[in-house]
């Protein structure tokens, strides 16, 4: 589980960076983002 949360949290990051740099649009950002959540069985988001 680690392992699969590490790999999401990185390809999450990678994500947030294409969207700042307006790579992606917000659409296109949470289209991968819930697949990436769905993927990795990531139920809900956490804000810290």
């Amino acid at each position: 589980m680690n392992n699969e949360l590490l790999k999401y949290s990185l390809q999450l990051s990678m994500l947030s960076m294409l969207l700042s740099k307006h790579l992606l649009s917000d659409i296109e950002y949470k289209k991968i983002k819930i697949k990436l959540m769905k993927k990795y069985n990531i139920p809900t988001e956490l804000y810290l």
